[in-house]
């Protein structure tokens, strides 16, 4: 069996592409991971606490905040992170 080298190296073009799906990759994983953790701090608000109508109102922040920064490239995961330190401050002071 012979194997044979390829002399066509990747362009520029293709390189630049690849990095910037990969930035999309980044953000996007990034946006999900704070979403999913404050939708778990909203869980332990309404299993715990009983007050699941404070456990929706973190959740539907949450899911804004994640739409923003999906939607924006400049705010990436900042409004997510804000969300989770409201949930976190909820969280603390049901307490």
């Amino acid at each position: 069996m012979r194997i044979e080298k390829i002399e066509n190296p990747p362009s520029d073009e293709d390189f630049a592409e690849h990095l910037r799906t990969f930035r999309f990759f980044l953000r996007t994983a990034a946006i999900a991971v704070i979403h999913v953790a404050t939708c778990l701090i909203a869980v332990a608000i309404g299993g715990i606490y009983g007050r699941w109508g404070l456990s929706l109102t973190v959740a539907v922040i949450a899911t804004f905040a994640a739409a923003l920064g999906l939607s924006s490239e400049r705010l990436g995961w900042r409004p997510g992170a804000a969300a989770l330190a409201v949930g976190l401050v909820t969280f603390a002071v049901t307490a």
